[in-house]
């Protein structure tokens, strides 16, 4: 029995990379890819989003079908950037994706920014990651994560006992795997840490991260700005601060409601015998709250 799924492709064509000099002038189109046979397009059968996205349509003979989006450019045929996307023969017919086709310039983490309140004297420094594709693909937009303790996620050389978290390499990694959504990720550095994370200094840290940091993120950022969409974490005095913020900000930070989690009746936790309490033992299982959040659809 077949099975008929709509892809979706996000993409916007019209300020895609030009073709080669080979094939001057020559237009760029989308077309699909799968596993059925690799060197065949799949045209797209109906566009839409004022020419931004391409409808393809796709029918599956098995529980699953691997495909990919190319992009021609003349005779030129660039693959999507990343592992191939999957689609199932489920209860979805229809299948939303943002790919992007070149390498990624630039560091994103390696800017600091440094955010004043505008009520109180507070000034925290901001480091943001953005996934792979943020510059390309413009019409992608992306959950958020705040983390605290900003200066142990990224580099080595400022965190903690020069170990950091590895943040970006184990979201590159579980990215490329198709576990979980990209994200946006931003790191917040303390000011004094023991303050902050801790009351009564953790109310005002709340507000200002509320009222002021998420404000500014999704003003100069593509993010899902909703509370499904929106989730904070950290570690030791860190996950106080995030539980703290968490209970006190629903209407913001409102993922584990959104899964179906309800106040005074759930409780969700782990244990890690013999795991030590320093940022080597976070590194290694930061993947698995990241694919409680944003675990991969399907």
């Amino acid at each position: 029995m077949s099975h008929r799924v709509t892809i979706h492709v996000h993409y916007p064509l019209a300020v895609a990379a030009p073709a080669p000099a080979a094939a001057p002038g020559a237009a760029s189109t989308l077309a699909l890819r799968t596993e059925a046979d690799w060197d065949l397009d799949v045209e797209a059968a109906a566009t839409g989003d004022g020419g931004t996205r391409r409808d393809f349509e796709l029918e599956l003979t098995a529980p699953f079908l691997y495909f990919k989006p190319v992009l021609r450019r003349g005779g030129e045929v660039v693959w999507s950037r990343g592992e191939n996307y999957l689609a199932l023969a489920d209860e979805r017919r229809e299948l939303s994706v943002y790919p992007h086709f070149f390498a990624d310039v630039g560091c994103s983490v390696c800017r600091v920014t440094h955010l004043p309140s505008r009520r109180s004297a507070r000034r925290h420094a901001l480091r943001v990651f953005l996934p792979g594709g943020y510059e390309e693909n413009t019409l992608a937009r992306y959950p958020v994560l705040y983390m605290q303790d900003g200066q142990n996620l990224f580099f080595a050389g400022e965190a903690f006992g020069g170990q950091h978290w590895m943040i970006e390499e184990t979201l590159r990694l579980l990215d490329s795997m198709s576990l979980v959504r990209k994200a946006i990720v931003v790191g917040v550095y303390p000011e004094d840490r023991m303050a902050d994370y801790t009351r009564p200094g953790y109310e005002d840290y709340g507000r200002y991260l509320v009222e002021e940091v998420k404000p500014w993120v999704d003003a100069h950022h593509r993010t899902l700005p909703g509370p499904a969409d929106t989730v904070v974490m950290g570690s030791s005095l860190g996950g106080v601060v995030s539980l703290f913020l968490a209970w006190q900000w629903p209407g913001v930070f409102n993922t584990l409601r959104a899964r179906g989690f309800r106040d005074g009746e759930d409780l969700f936790y782990l244990a890690f015998p013999r795991a030590r309490h320093d940022e080597e033992s976070w590194a290694m299982r930061a993947h698995i709250p990241f694919q409680f959040f944003f675990r991969a659809a399907g």
